[in-house]
């Protein structure tokens, strides 16, 4: 499930991301063979272990936690754009 930068282009198509979140069940060993990914420090993609019940969300990680994500960086727009789902998808539910 996308988090941060990609999740928050699918949810406002507002940001062009350059960093990437991936939150996931798999292993490091899968990630590596399954997507030709490479543990690399400085790299553009953080992968955590996803936490939530999968039936959640089908296509991002939590709203709430994408807003997390964005708010967390030092980036203007993303900024902009954590605004821009608090305002449509988390402010109504309060």
């Amino acid at each position: 499930y996308g988090g941060g930068e990609p999740a928050g282009d699918l949810l406002t198509n507002y940001l062009r991301p350059e960093k990437f979140t991936l939150y996931t069940t798999e292993t490091t060993k899968d990630l590596m063979l399954n997507y030709r990914l490479l543990p690399d420090d400085e790299g553009g993609i953080w992968v955590y272990d996803m936490f939530w019940n999968t039936n959640f969300n089908d296509k991002t990680a939590p709203k709430q936690l994408v807003y997390a994500d964005l708010m967390i960086t030092e980036d203007k727009r993303c900024k902009e754009t954590a605004k821009l789902i608090f305002n449509e998808y988390i402010q109504p539910n309060i």
